[in-house]
């Protein structure tokens, strides 16, 4: 690796500065850093969501458990446990729809980076 030098004084400062993480790699290109952020955000979301049922669930086993004999409250947790179960199901199957809307248009959806790559190619 090069050591900068100040010109004027020939004075040597060290090594240049570089980037935090994945980005100080020189072996990466704009592409992948581009996926593994989209990547990252993707999984991040799917756990967000996850702990998100989670909750959701929790909380209305609680209320039906302490519900009693109460029908609305039966049915308003009844409701909520169903949410929450198609809305981990839309989450899970969004990466398929997605994937197969992609096969489709003949795009592949879920590398982006070779998406970047053909669009930038020379």
């Amino acid at each position: 690796m090069k050591t900068l030098q100040v010109i004027a004084q020939g004075i040597n400062v060290g090594q240049p500065l570089n980037g935090v993480g994945k980005l100080a790699d020189p072996g990466q290109n704009a592409g992948s850093v581009f996926n593994s952020v989209l990547s990252l955000i993707i999984g991040i979301v799917t756990v967000v969501i996850s702990i998100a049922f989670l909750f959701i669930v929790i909380s209305s086993a609680i209320k039906l458990i302490t519900s009693g004999e109460d029908k609305a409250a039966v049915e308003s947790a009844r409701k909520k446990v169903l949410i929450g179960f198609f809305g981990l199901i839309l989450l899970i199957s969004g990466v398929f729809i997605i994937g197969f809307i992609g096969e489709i248009l003949g795009l592949d959806v879920l590398n982006p980076t070779r998406i970047l790559e053909n669009i930038w190619q020379p």
